[in-house]
């Protein structure tokens, strides 16, 4: 994703109900800025960050009792496996889906089409969603994150109070920060984390993810 630079750790944590989008961090030059310049470096960079960002995620889901979703391909439904599973053995947690790296000609078309051919502003090549039975473990796990001393918090967009398409969940765009992301030179490469309720997850359908596309589209083409 598009590398930023170290932010000061005093980023406000906004009420849940008062967050539309919001830019958190509030950056130094301590960190230099170096972007992206083709797809080829950001998905090379995504590769080696995805480990690193799957075991944060599933630490943040296990303190706030998230859920992971396991989408059955016979489309009999959803199933949510907590993440304080995960470590356990058993078919279930076997199957788990977790997102794999966004597909290459998904991110050609979002470049052209949303970012304007900026490969530095893809920041969901990398993402992960956490879901939750209620807005209280949803909120802690928020805090959680804000308050990471090994991630910086860039960017947060609140869409539980207002849906689009059917979605409801807050998105928040992170980078390391911490002494592996120096070593293996991924300061900045911004990964995506959803946290969404469990219960309005479970209504969303195929038809409804492309109905969110389309209208993706058409929002752009009116611009």
């Amino acid at each position: 994703g598009k590398l930023s630079r170290r932010s000061s750790r005093s980023s406000k944590i906004h009420p849940i109900d008062s967050m539309i989008s919001i830019s958190v961090s509030s950056f130094t030059d301590s960190v230099p800025s170096f972007p992206v310049q083709n797809l080829d470096q950001l998905y090379a960079r995504s590769v080696v960050v995805l480990p690193i960002f799957l075991r944060k995620v599933i630490a943040i889901g296990s303190d706030w009792r998230g859920y992971c979703c396991n989408e059955h391909a016979n489309n009999s439904g959803k199933e949510y496996v907590p993440y304080k599973d995960l470590d356990k053995s058993s078919p279930v947690v076997e199957n788990v889906y977790f997102s794999s790296i966004k597909n290459v000609q998904r991110s050609v078309e979002k470049i052209l089409t949303f970012l304007n051919g900026d490969v530095s502003q893809l920041t969901d090549v990398v993402r992960q969603s956490i879901f939750f039975d209620n807005l209280e473990d949803l909120n802690g796990a928020l805090k959680q994150i804000m308050e990471d001393h090994e991630i910086e918090v860039v960017f947060i967009r609140n869409r539980l109070s207002c849906a689009c398409s059917g979605y409801r969940d807050i998105t928040i765009n992170i980078c390391f920060i911490h002494d592996v992301a120096i070593q293996t030179n991924l300061l900045g490469h911004i990964c995506e984390i959803r946290l969404a309720l469990m219960e309005m997850h479970s209504l969303i359908s195929p038809a409804k993810h492309q109905e969110y596309l389309h209208r993706k589209l058409v929002l752009q083409s009116r611009r």
